[in-house]
């Protein structure tokens, strides 16, 4: 069970875990994806659907980050050096809005979507990766660091998770499509911490069930794993 103390690092945690997992599929798929094409235009598609959620889920996370989470830790403590977490934000944005544009271009199917096109989203996704994996350790630490436990009270850090999750819900639509994006890159013990306080097999139900159109496109690159007992797979 979490612990009040563990809501605000153990929420960002499951979304960075969300991040990574989706940044080494995508590195590890892309090629194959891309060659089949022709053959296998509906994975393709799903790839594009997929790049697209990974990268809208990243430009909100970070904007949370600089507009919620930063200034929260500095009103408390001068001792945080946030500037480097935001330049890394910063270097990585521009990737973001045009790996966007282009699985939007791919998606659209309104214009011919080139080699060139294809072949630069591969590159985003690398320069993307080298830059997360540089990341995504001192943003961590700096979270769960004694300085950030003990500069807060328990609260605070219950109600900067809310605003921060309030800001996901309003910033990612549609959120059934985000949520399983979410959910099904997390091992089991932390698929069902992301959906509390819903009762699990009532939160698997609408993911799994009811919200399925959102996401189906995306299935061939989701975690295939399902929760004990529940017989429900993406």
């Amino acid at each position: 069970m979490k612990t009040r103390e563990d809501l605000l690092f153990g929420d960002l945690r499951r979304i960075h875990q969300a991040i990574t997992r989706a940044l080494e599929t995508s590195g590890t798929r892309f090629d194959q994806v891309v060659e089949a094409k022709e053959d296998d235009d509906a994975t393709y598609l799903g790839l594009a659907l997929y790049l697209k959620t990974l990268f809208e889920l990243f430009v909100s996370h970070h904007h949370g980050e600089d507009t919620i989470g930063f200034p929260a830790l500095e009103a408390r403590s001068k001792e945080f050096d946030l500037e480097p977490l935001r330049q890394d934000h910063h270097r990585m944005h521009p990737l973001l809005v045009e790996g966007k544009q282009l699985a939007e271009k791919i998606l659209r199917r309104t214009s011919t979507v080139s080699p060139d096109d294809d072949a630069r989203l591969r590159e985003i996704i690398v320069q993307l990766s080298r830059l997360w994996t540089a990341h995504v350790g001192p943003e961590e630490t700096c979270f769960s660091c004694e300085l950030a436990m003990t500069c807060l009270t328990a609260g605070e850090r219950d109600r900067l998770t809310h605003e921060l999750s309030r800001h996901g819900q309003q910033a990612l639509k549609p959120m059934s499509r985000f949520a399983a994006f979410i959910y099904y890159h997390l091992d089991q013990d932390d698929q069902a911490a992301f959906v509390k306080p819903i009762p699990g097999f009532v939160a698997r139900f609408l993911i799994a069930i009811v919200w399925k159109g959102s996401w189906k496109p995306m299935a061939p690159f989701l975690l295939q794993e399902a929760a004990p007992g529940t017989g429900l797979r993406v």
